[in-house]
């Protein structure tokens, strides 16, 4: 059997489609074309100022955690949030979710609190 080459078979696929999509008749495809539906715009509460950008004025308090919370992990967010400019919430949300408080395997074990998985390589 010969093989065709692959500007012959570009060419094939473009008549064979060709011809599907124009021998459609015009009354059969109005036909399945749906009816514009009227699309309701619900107002959404915004307030007059954001919650935090980077230019507002933090006030920053002393922070006792207690229970699995203490310990050197508060230390280690606000670090991380001043060395990559995040929000220290965002970094301590992120760790609460992904290790539980601290509890999860990945975090104990491995050291890894975002529990990502990278291979035997690189998470020892």
């Amino acid at each position: 059997m010969r093989r065709l080459k692959r500007s012959a078979l570009v060419i094939l696929t473009a008549a064979v489609t060709a011809g599907v999509t124009l021998n459609l008749p015009a009354a059969e495809a109005e036909a399945h074309a749906p009816s514009p539906q009227p699309i309701t715009v619900t107002a959404i509460y915004q307030p007059d100022e954001p919650a935090y950008t980077a230019n507002m004025d933090v006030s920053w308090h002393e922070w006792q955690p207690t229970g699995k919370a203490a310990g050197v992990i508060p230390v280690a967010l606000l670090d991380l949030a001043e060395e990559y400019n995040i929000s220290p919430v965002y970094a301590a949300a992120v760790f609460v979710l992904e290790t539980g408080w601290g509890s999860s395997s990945a975090w104990l074990n491995k050291h890894n609190p975002a529990g990502i998985r990278c291979g035997d390589r690189y998470c020892r």
